[in-house]
């Protein structure tokens, strides 16, 4: 089959989808067809991003690839937040994984999603991470948004883009911190040591922000308030290593393990003390404000008030 562009400027995935929207399931799908150079422009591969011009010829084969859901559904409880037919919000527990790896491949956030919403949800953004609009690490806990419809998927992942969406995290750290607020503008990059992890100025370091707020301070440590102008992997917990307090309970970034003595109490934790406590949006369709706010983890041994 081949198309001839007469309308310019739009992304070539968002053109085709809209086009043949019977065609195919979900723009996710047309974004990895022209990912895997299976549709062509003017007989080249070129990213979903690409602005047609007028003139462009799009070649889809007759005959693609099926698409098979390699992902399991499983029948695990969800904390739902809020829902509506677009968006969903959960309070992910500490030692969950929101998406399938090598390690865990049925036991995750999205193995639940698939179980719970089949097919509505299962191609959402990509069969590997339907829904996801963004991650937070198997140890931090919070507010996690997910998307119910494909529309919604691509407003918050533009509104992500755009800085649209207020994320504040809560987390214990090491140490008194002097500031009472701060700035930290270290570029983040992959480590050069361990894949796995992150450091500053590591490989292909990008721009990376840290604001945050010292709220308590108990003993030799500090609840502190952090709100991310940029969202890197890892990000919190590379920045306050570097500055020299790192997350309690940050088995990758810190040596100090998870027997914490407070206060002259020995405390024994299983995750670091991170939470992705407040979220802040307008609804990606109605334009609704959703605001949502969580108390803080039962093991925070430092309270905001006591």
């Amino acid at each position: 089959m081949e198309i001839g562009i007469v309308e310019i400027g739009k992304r070539i995935d968002q053109f085709i989808s809209e086009l043949l929207t019977h065609h195919f399931p979900s723009r996710s799908l047309v974004s990895k067809y022209i990912k895997d150079g299976i549709i062509l422009i003017n007989g080249k591969k070129v990213k979903p991003s690409h602005k047609v011009k007028y003139g462009d010829i799009v070649f889809i084969p007759d005959e693609l690839p099926v698409e098979e859901n390699i992902i399991k559904p499983r029948q695990m409880d969800l904390d739902i937040v809020y829902e509506d037919a677009d968006i969903l919000l959960i309070n992910k527990k500490a030692g969950q994984i929101v998406h399938p790896g090598i390690s865990h491949k049925d036991d995750t956030i999205v193995n639940a999603l698939i179980y719970k919403y089949g097919d509505k949800i299962s191609s959402i953004g990509g069969r590997e991470r339907p829904g996801i609009v963004h991650r937070l690490d198997k140890d931090t806990s919070g507010l996690l948004i997910i998307a119910l419809s494909e529309k919604a998927y691509y407003r918050l992942i533009e509104m992500q883009r755009s800085k649209e969406i207020k994320k504040v995290y809560y987390g214990i750290v090491f140490g008194k911190i002097k500031e009472g607020s701060g700035r930290i503008e270290y570029p983040i990059g992959r480590s050069t040591s361990n894949r796995k992890l992150f450091s500053i100025n590591g490989i292909n370091p990008k721009p990376s922000i840290t604001e945050f707020e010292k709220i308590k301070e108990e003993c030799n440590y500090s609840l502190v308030k952090f709100h991310l102008i940029t969202g890197r992997t890892h990000q919190i917990r590379v920045h306050m290593k570097a500055i020299g307090h790192p997350i309690v309970g940050d088995i990758q970034y810190t040596k100090r393990g998870r027997k914490i003595d407070f206060c002259g109490k020995s405390i024994e934790i299983n995750c670091h003390l991170l939470c992705a406590k407040e979220l802040e949006f307008l609804h990606p369709i109605t334009g609704k404000e959703i605001k949502f706010e969580l108390p803080l983890p039962k093991k925070f041994f430092i309270r905001i008030q006591d």
